[in-house]
């Protein structure tokens, strides 16, 4: 652009770029234009409509009441009034509800915005309106609906981290641990950066898969997560009479595979049951190799505050 064009030339190319989306580059010749000539209508509006697309609405009704202040029967000008001023409104009154955790009404302030506004398919407001519809999803627990927001804003915006989190946190919650451990390392490659909040998300999207993968002890025994040591030790000697490899000598191959598997668990139950801090770590969630990693720890803390005191 530039380079001695006419103004109604420059302003040609704004449209276009609005038009492809390119809204700095409008914003850019818009700005222009009006710091040549602060009169001249079809600049403030253009950036007014750039800003509204942007999801800058607030600026945006700002300047089509100057627009129209120049001239008050500009039709593009009164038209996009009420689009912005629309979609400033439920913006503001959706943030309100999600303060007051009112989340019903924030999803009905920005399906007003996206039917009322009419944003365009490839806008950054649309982007965000549908963005923060399926965070409010999320915090009903409506996970596809969430899910759907999300992948429709992404489809718009694909680096909006808001809508990615949106999603990957919902696809957590149905369980679905492969897609949104790589939707959040994605996010954190894409990044190149630290993101405390995205490193939670997935540690606990890792941390829930190892979880879900682990044997269930208490199954494996036959006894509730209330047993008692002596019941354990008791279940467990039960539990052998079938599956010790003594017991399946004789058995086909295949047998006696299976029986060594179940007697493996049922010892490594018998392990972690009995201890108490083991115990305690696998009833938090964790599996046997993260029990073995923290009651090393432990115990090298242990033995490194015993030579601290012997020191002293």
């Amino acid at each position: 652009h530039g380079g001695g064009l006419s103004p109604a030339s420059e302003l040609l190319m704004a449209k276009i770029d609005l038009a492809q989306g390119s809204l700095s580059s409008a914003l850019r010749i818009s700005l222009e234009v009006m710091r040549r000539d602060p009169r001249n209508v079809e600049a403030v509006t253009i950036r007014a409509e750039a800003l509204f697309l942007a999801g800058d609405c607030e600026q945006a009704v700002q300047h089509v009441k100057e627009a129209l202040r120049l001239d008050p029967d500009h039709h593009h000008a009164r038209s996009l009034f009420k689009r912005a001023k629309l979609a400033a409104s439920a913006l503001s009154s959706s943030a309100s509800a999600v303060k007051k955790r009112d989340f019903h009404a924030a999803i009905q302030d920005l399906s007003d915005l996206l039917h009322g506004a009419s944003p365009p398919l490839n806008s950054p407001l649309r982007a965000r309106a549908l963005s923060e519809r399926g965070s409010a999803w999320l915090q009903l627990k409506d996970y596809d609906k969430a899910i759907a927001d999300a992948n429709a804003s992404l489809a718009i915006q694909d680096e909006l981290r808001s809508a990615r989190l949106t999603r990957d946190k919902a696809l957590i919650a149905l369980g679905e641990l492969d897609q949104a451990i790589a939707g959040l390392q994605r996010t954190l490659d894409d990044d190149g950066k630290e993101d405390e909040v995205v490193q939670y998300w997935l540690d606990k999207a890792r941390f829930e898969k190892r979880r879900l993968a682990r044997p269930d002890y208490y199954r494996a025994l036959n006894v509730s997560a209330l047993a008692l040591e002596g019941e354990v030790r008791s279940a467990y000697r039960t539990a052998t009479l079938t599956c010790h490899p003594d017991r399946v000598a004789g058995k086909s191959e295949e047998e006696r595979a299976a029986a060594a598997a179940h007697f493996n668990v049922v010892s490594d139950a018998l392990d972690i049951l009995t201890d108490p801090l083991k115990r305690q770590l696998y009833d938090e969630g964790h599996d046997k190799e993260a029990i073995a990693e923290r009651v090393e720890a432990a115990n090298r803390a242990a033995r490194e505050g015993r030579r601290h005191h012997h020191r002293e």
